[in-house]
């Protein structure tokens, strides 16, 4: 096949109802930064374009194209790489271009049709579910009454979720043998405190002892407050210098948005424990 009859008929399939996604792959220079381009057809607020994610050699970066433009980024890109492969619903098209711009084309018949889902915006899953009331997050003001999220938290809530996850990474490496002990050094308003606290107990089911440290004497009162009317026996709120602060063993230290040295201070103690 010849080369420009080539791009014809992939920027036909690139805007085609059956198209899915393409890799763009082996430059023709090493010199080339971008590596490798990968494409999918995505539906953002209701429209399909065509996603460009461009790789390079230690980064990568994006371009959300409509259709035209597309079209005519990818005329552009086949004349700086050797290899196509397109995917579509019911087959899959395959291309090698040599040196002098001769092209190899094949293609082949996928044994059932794939499943179309162009969404970009899908629901993110979250650990905790939006649409369930967590009684921490009701105290807290990032839930209502109701359970809804309210709009000044959304960004608080995703916060928390990605700090459980964090935590979902390491729960192999805590004890099982006994009480897991942690400490939040300037655990402030203790979102992630009480965060922390309910899933390892009323999710993972493990026995945690739990105490968040603040200088502060009104906001920890305030969380204390607010862990005993929500029963949460093994969590306690304490003032104090994260400095100064002496325990036996601590299997992990958490803090968010220490002060000053704070951080530091914080990393040490956890090194020293070591947690």
């Amino acid at each position: 096949m010849e080369f420009l009859e080539f791009v014809d008929v992939l920027n036909k399939q690139l805007t085609s109802d059956s198209f899915l996604a393409g890799t763009i792959s082996q430059p023709r220079l090493r010199s080339n930064e971008v590596q490798r381009i990968k494409l999918k057809k995505i539906e953002i607020q209701n429209e399909l374009i065509i996603q460009f994610e461009y790789q390079l050699e230690h980064t990568m970066y994006h371009k959300n194209l409509p259709f035209v433009e597309a079209q005519k980024e990818l005329t552009e890109q086949l004349n700086h790489f050797r290899q196509v492969h397109f995917d579509h619903t019911t087959y899959a098209s395959q291309a090698q271009i040599s040196k002098k711009f001769k092209v190899l084309y094949k293609t082949k018949d996928h044994p059932a049709p794939k499943e179309i889902n162009f969404t970009h915006n899908r629901q993110k899953q979250y650990i905790l579910k939006e649409d369930t009331i967590h009684p921490f997050l009701v105290e807290l003001g990032v839930q209502t009454k109701d359970g809804k999220i309210r709009a000044a938290k959304h960004a608080k809530f995703k916060q928390i979720n990605r700090f459980i996850e964090m935590v979902e990474d390491t729960f192999p490496h805590l004890p099982t043998d006994r009480p897991i002990r942690i400490i939040d050094f300037g655990s402030g308003k203790s979102y992630l405190t009480f965060a922390l606290y309910h899933y390892l107990v009323e999710i993972k089911k493990r026995d945690v002892r739990i105490t968040g440290l603040d200088l502060k004497k009104e906001v920890i009162e305030h969380c204390e407050n607010i862990a005993r009317k929500l029963n949460y026996e093994q969590l306690n709120f304490q003032i104090g210098d994260i400095s100064d602060y002496e325990e036996e063993a601590v299997d992990m230290v958490i803090t968010l948005h220490a002060c000053d040295v704070a951080t530091d201070l914080a990393l040490a103690r956890a090194v020293h424990w070591p947690a």
